[in-house]
């Protein structure tokens, strides 16, 4: 199988998220976990991470009052997931969910993910 079709294959869903959301990604990584979800989580976050050239041309600022950016400047992202990374966050949505930590900010999010 070629690279391009075994990324095909792997590739079960796409994401279009802007930048907050991307941001928010973090909060539904564990602090703690087996090995497995730590190595899936990695690579969760790595997808969602932005880039150099991203922060510079949405001019991300981290002020006294949180992280701010142009929204004018802001251009949201395809992000593919492997059923095993939308497995996880599915997983670590239910889990706040059910701890009742679930922020009201992250709804838009977490109903993207959800809806896979």
């Amino acid at each position: 199988m070629t690279k391009k079709k075994e990324d095909a294959v792997l590739a079960s869903a796409v994401l279009k998220l802007d930048v907050r959301e991307r941001l928010q990604i973090g909060n539904l990584m564990p602090e703690r976990g087996n090995y497995f979800e730590m190595i899936v989580g990695k690579h969760v976050q790595k997808k969602f991470e932005l880039s150099s050239k991203e922060v510079e041309a949405i001019e991300l600022k981290n002020t006294q009052t949180g992280i701010t950016w142009n929204p004018d400047k802001e251009k949201p992202k395809n992000i593919e997931l492997t059923r095993t990374e939308i497995d996880f966050l599915k997983t670590q949505i239910n889990r706040l969910s059910e701890e009742n930590q679930l922020p009201f900010s992250m709804l838009g999010l977490c109903e993207k993910i959800m809806d896979i």
